[in-house]
């Protein structure tokens, strides 16, 4: 629905395509009620909507786990420019997202991710998955990152495809 959109702001400047970003990530926040995440292609903070999950809130906002969110939404956004589809993938803690990139006139300016799910019936080996990533990077805590697990929505395969297409 939105990446034909991109196209027609090719003229615009950044201020502009942030605010319109914004008002589709405001936007998939109000009809799917869905969290929605903007990596643009520089290393400034995302921008999220406010159904964002406490889990990728949490995750977003620190220091040593923020890159790995960071490059998985750039990696699935930038898959899109070759398939001109949404990229379906997990994301670096196990969980599962759908990307799409913003390219105007063709011109990479960031992704944008949707997610932070569990597939039906993955609840019970979250936790070990989720600690089992967080293990290999150095100097974090698990316990504030597991305590957030409970706020992830479970999502069957043919919702996910839906907010692809959606997207």
């Amino acid at each position: 629905m939105y990446a034909s959109v991109w196209y027609k702001y090719a003229a615009m400047n950044d201020k502009n395509l942030i605010a319109e970003v914004r008002s589709v990530m405001e936007s998939i926040g109000n009809v799917a009620g869905q969290g929605a995440v903007y990596h643009s292609p520089d290393a400034s903070l995302p921008s999220v909507n406010d159904e964002v999950c406490a889990f990728c809130s949490y995750c977003l906002r620190h220091k040593d786990v923020s890159p790995y969110c960071r490059y998985a939404c750039q990696s699935a956004a930038m898959q899109t420019l070759t398939s001109g589809e949404a990229h379906f993938q997990r994301c670096w803690a196990g969980l599962l997202s759908v990307s799409v990139a913003i390219a105007p006139a063709g011109e990479y300016r960031g992704g944008i991710s949707l997610g932070g799910f569990l597939a039906e019936g993955e609840d019970a080996g979250i936790q070990e998955l989720v600690s089992q990533r967080l293990a290999a990077i150095p100097r974090v805590d698990n316990a504030p990152f597991l305590a957030r697990l409970g706020s992830l929505r479970e999502i069957a395969p043919s919702a996910l495809r839906g907010l692809g297409h959606f997207l």
